[in-house]
């Protein structure tokens, strides 16, 4: 390996060396030079026996000068003392990469992702381990929506995502956060408490949940979640009826703002401040999901609407099967008019007509 004194290219280029190999972008040591000199030439090496030029740095000017007297390398930065001052040489530019596939895929060996900040920096400047491999989203969360009173956890799959070292990852929903275990797989944490009490909360709020570290805002993947609110669709209690096998329950007036054909909520049977069981219902209005006849009764074999009064209804004295609708009338065409092409009979592949169609 070269020795700590050492010009190159007939004395306009020089380079110090430190006295251990240089791997992984850790570079060591000092180096003295004396002479007039106008660039720095920075050599990188994965073994003592192979040197490989890294870059070229113009210094000194006619108001520092431009002896270089003494350079002295510190992690990713050499400092040239010059006769009126010291210039600061970075030996990386990884602060401009701003994914990790390009940090990972760069051709500076120095540039490597940091997760616990997210960020392409130098080793030395990671608070933990550097990855080799990027953290990917590995499909979506589990569950995918859920009630603000739910105690389940949820779980976001996360490929190559490394095990915590001086940090700890983050669940956050919209503003608010809360912790997450780390697993081979993912991580997997509490719905963020949202409100101090649910009764501030809407009917439901769908936003951005997304997996942080404790010490970095960035966010290393994240899905569209809904979260429930049941106490905001309810406006009447009731008690259910018991059976051997199961539970009947009155029926129920919901409110919600949103005027949508089809909502998925949640449903929970609690007794006291147990949940015993919980599933998922679909709610419907029969009038937003048709608007004519034809529509309802079409929409009837899952949704069981049918056609009365004018409407669609769920609460028709008449099932759909016995609803006949009235014969539909064509009240306008547009465009008026039309150039049609008749298919010619069989046996007359090669003839054409053209006919102008009047309304």
């Amino acid at each position: 390996m070269a020795t700590r004194r050492r010009i190159v290219d007939t004395g306009k280029w020089i380079f110090a060396a430190a006295r251990k190999s240089v791997t992984s972008g850790q570079i060591e040591d000092t180096g003295e030079v004396d002479g007039l000199f106008t660039a720095v030439a920075i050599f990188k090496s994965k073994s003592p026996a192979q040197l490989e030029e890294y870059d070229r740095r113009n210094v000194g000017d006619g108001r520092m000068g431009f002896r270089v007297q003494q350079l002295i390398i510190r992690h990713a930065t050499v400092f040239a003392v010059l006769p009126k001052g010291i210039v600061s040489l970075p030996l990386s530019s990884c602060h401009t990469v701003t994914s990790c596939s390009a940090c990972i895929s760069s051709p500076d060996p120095m540039c490597q992702w940091c997760t616990a900040v997210g960020k392409c920096t130098t080793a030395n400047l990671c608070p933990s381990a550097t990855a080799s491999v990027c953290p990917l989203q590995n499909g979506p969360p589990s569950p995918t929506s859920l009630s603000v009173d739910d105690i389940r956890n949820i779980t976001l799959p996360v490929k190559h995502l490394p095990q915590p070292d001086g940090f700890s990852y983050v669940c956050v929903f919209g503003s608010a956060s809360s912790p997450a275990s780390w697993t081979v797989d993912g991580v997997s944490c509490g719905l963020p408490v949202l409100r101090s009490s649910a009764a501030d909360l809407p009917p439901s709020i769908t936003d951005s949940l997304a997996l942080s570290t404790s010490i970095s805002s960035y966010r290393i993947v994240e899905h569209n979640f809904t979260v429930y609110n049941c106490g905001a669709f309810m406006t009447d209690c009731f008690q259910p009826e018991f059976f051997q096998a199961m539970v009947k329950c009155e029926a129920i007036k919901l409110n919600y703002p949103d005027l949508l054909p089809n909502i998925t909520a949640p449903l929970e049977f609690i007794h006291g401040n147990d949940v015993i069981d919980r599933t998922e219902v679909s709610i419907y209005s029969c009038s937003l999901l048709a608007g004519d006849c034809s529509s309802c009764v079409f929409a009837s074999a899952r949704w069981g609407c049918s056609w009365c009064s004018g409407r669609c209804s769920h609460d028709c004295p008449q099932p759909s099967e016995d609803v006949i609708c009235d014969r539909p009338q064509i009240v306008s065409v547009r465009p008026p008019n039309a150039i049609i092409h008749p298919i010619p009979p069989s046996g007359h592949a090669n003839k054409t007509s053209q006919r102008k169609l009047n309304c």
